[in-house]
């Protein structure tokens, strides 16, 4: 059966009782973006205790005994009823199988309209003793399976957004391009959010991953939780009590805009709070935070950590807001109260940014230098393990592999990267000194086959596994390890420059040696299939892309910086001749898309530089959550693994487009100025 809105179309299955298809209602001729999986691409899916939408899990305390049950398991009692504008779905009577639904009547609705769905679930006590809903689990089997095929990937996958605040909780899905337009769930009056959970170890239903598709697994929320050690929010008491014949309603909206604005005009307009933080949900103590409120009142601030401080409340253009200062360090709760509800924020009050980088480029300096003359990585700046409390090095690795400790790797040199590029903007000596043992001693005499600058995946060097074994390359496949030593050397170049220091090298010889281990990169045989260095965007490729030609042409090394130029404008070309110009070794993965923006700014192919943009928009999200705000999310969705590579990287195509070359892409970003100028900013 189709249910149709004027933006949104939607098929509910009778057989399965749940929605199996919502697709933007791109007209007659041409069918939108699929927002779920669906049953005739995924049949393995389609089992009793399926996760299509409105499929409801429940466990239901009586008489002493505890329950789990599902909708999908209680075909056997169900009922449905449709009449003009609204299905609803009837569980009522004890369920012959298993996992049916029994000692509860249950009911899941849909009324829809002309601006979309209200998705219901009422629950009611049809005994005569009293009966607790301990949790109420709704899956949202959205399409985030991303297939090894590029337009599967960007266009017709999306990518989940989650806000779970308790009241005005609301998630949304876009595709993973950048392209509208934008589904979302949004929880309605007095119905929370309280968790999430993600089925990643389910034999059905659990994370898959491989260079050909990604899936995180089924994810869920819950308006019913327990309070658990990993609860975002306090939902001690989120239990409902049903007395006999007592009865209780969740109410959800499910609708399609064409961008953030008009979601956040949906989210008011169904009565929910639509918020932004200004400059972010993670602020230094005592320094002000502005949160703009949209929202038919104003609601009341709490602030729940003690000494915070509530300084000013007003309104601007249509627009209320409110300036916070937090005065401890770590999660600082704050609740909106309105109406009978509780939307409960996490903002992170943090030190001065400064004055953490200053505390992490001691801390490098100090702890992750390997001084022990016996230990195959001496002068590596090691990893270091924070349980343990020790560096991870040939005497201390209890918890990894071998290269774990090796000193490679996105693990092992970041480090040094990071202690070179802060020394750049940050003179010390004491860490310079570290740096040039570091780069003498462990990036060149032991991580670096020589001749030929061959950066093997650790020390000390071994044989990889097939299927590199015999290529020529052996452990020395792994292109980003070049990308980050190239870096050091490149700003190694620049410090020798500004300081005068006689340990150090000439300024010349360290550009030269990322000449060098450049070259490596783009002639040795690459993972996967020796396209690692050509065809895929690496993390820290902007300095390759747009600035070492011009050092070097700077020092007169005209022959170098033509072989630069020449390898820039290959893999731009690369980039623009393609539909998607961005990948990486996974089958989803953020990091390409810093490195193929710098490729498009370095040969102006404006194409390449907007499509690198909007991605990382897209995937870095706008939900006001402090661990989820502007942070990416790699491989699969929000659930884990976020706070990641394009925190930092994405921010670079993003600043530079819009500040300096993005006309036609202000239109995605025009709510973000109109913020800014209501705050003051």
């Amino acid at each position: 059966m189709d249910i149709c809105c004027a933006h949104m179309k939607a098929v509910f299955d009778e057989a399965r009782a749940a929605l199996i298809s919502l697709r933007a209602n791109a007209g007659e001729k041409e069918e939108g973006r699929e927002f779920l999986l669906t049953p005739q691409e995924f049949p393995e899916y389609d089992i009793s205790q399926a996760r299509w939408f409105g499929n409801v899990f429940l466990t239901v305390s009586r008489g002493g005994e505890t329950r789990s049950m599902d909708t999908g398991s209680s075909a056997d009692i169900r009922r449905i009823r449709k009449e003009d504008g609204r299905i609803e779905v009837v569980y009522e009577g004890e369920s012959a199988n298993e996992y049916g639904i029994s000692g509860i009547w249950l009911a899941v609705k849909y009324e829809y309209g002309r601006d979309g769905i209200v998705f219901g679930i009422a629950a009611k006590n049809p005994s005569q003793e009293t009966i607790v809903l301990e949790r109420l689990g709704i899956p949202l089997l959205m399409n985030q399976y991303f297939r090894g095929d590029d337009t599967y990937k960007y266009d017709h996958c999306v990518l989940r957004h989650t806000c779970i605040t308790g009241h005005h909780s609301f998630l949304y899905w876009a595709a993973s391009s950048g392209s509208m337009p934008i589904l979302y769930v949004q929880a309605l009056g007095d119905t929370p959010l309280l968790h999430f959970s993600c089925e990643t170890d389910d034999p059905v239903f659990g994370r898959r991953g491989s260079m050909k598709g990604t899936f995180e697994g089924s994810f869920l929320v819950y308006p019913v939780h327990e309070d658990t050690k990993y609860s975002h929010l306090d939902c001690s008491d989120s239990r409902v009590v049903l007395e006999p014949g007592g009865e209780k309603e969740f109410r959800f909206f499910l609708g399609m805009a064409s961008g953030y604005e008009e979601m956040e005009q949906g989210l008011v307009k169904n009565g929910g709070i639509a918020l932004k933080a200004l400059p972010g949900m993670c602020v230094p103590a005592g320094e002000e935070v502005v949160l703009l409120i949209r929202s038919g009142e104003m609601p009341e601030i709490l602030m729940k950590e003690e000494g915070d401080e509530l300084c000013r409340i007003g309104e601007k253009n249509g627009v209320y807001t409110a300036k916070l200062k937090f005065h401890g360090y770590g999660i600082r709760n704050v609740w909106l109260m309105k109406g009978g509800t509780k939307m409960q924020l996490r903002f992170f009050a943090l030190e001065q940014p400064g004055e953490i980088l200053r505390k992490q480029a001691e801390f490098i300096a100090d702890k992750q230098y390997e001084t022990d003359e016996s230990d195959p990585c001496y002068h590596g700046l090691l990893m270091w393990d924070m349980t343990v409390r020790h560096r991870v090095n040939s005497s201390c690795n209890p918890f990894g592999p071998d290269w774990f400790a090796g000193g490679s790797d996105e693990i092992g040199l970041t480090g040094g990267l990071f202690l070179s590029a802060w020394n750049v903007y940050r003179l010390d000596e004491k860490q310079i000194r570290v740096l040039d043992g570091y780069v003498r001693d462990f990036l060149e005499a032991r991580l670096t086959e020589q001749p030929g600058s061959r950066v093997h995946r650790m020390v000390p060097w071994f044989t990889m596994f097939e299927p590199w074994a015999g290529h020529g390359a052996d452990d020395v496949w792994r292109a980003f390890n070049y990308v980050h030593v190239i870096n050091t050397f490149y700003h190694m170049y620049l410090i020798s420059s500004k300081y005068s220091y006689s340990f150090l090298a000439e300024p010349v010889y360290y550009l030269k040696r990322a000449c060098e281990y450049l070259d490596a990169m783009f002639t040795l045989w690459m993972f996967p299939d020796g396209v690692g260095a050509t065809k895929f965007g690496n993390m820290g490729e902007l300095i390759l892309a747009l600035r070492l030609e011009e050092a070097l042409r700077k020092e007169g090394l005209i022959r170098e910086a033509g072989r630069v130029n020449a390898i820039v404008r290959e893999k731009a070309e690369y980039f623009g001749s393609r539909e998607y110009p961005y990948g990486s070794e996974m089958a989803y993965d953020s990091t390409a898309f810093e490195a193929v923006y710098a490729y498009g700014r370095a040969t102006e192919n404006r194409r390449v530089m907007e499509m690198s943009c909007r991605v990382a928009c897209a995937n870095r999200g706008k939900q006001p959550v402090w661990y989820l705000y502007g942070t990416d999310l790699r491989q699969m969705g929000d659930s884990s693994w976020n706070v990641s590579y394009m925190t930092q990287l994405g921010a670079f195509p993003i600043y530079d487009w819009l500040l300096g070359r993005g006309e036609a892409y202000q239109e995605l970003w025009k709510d973000e100025k109109a913020a800014a100028e209501i705050a003051g900013l």
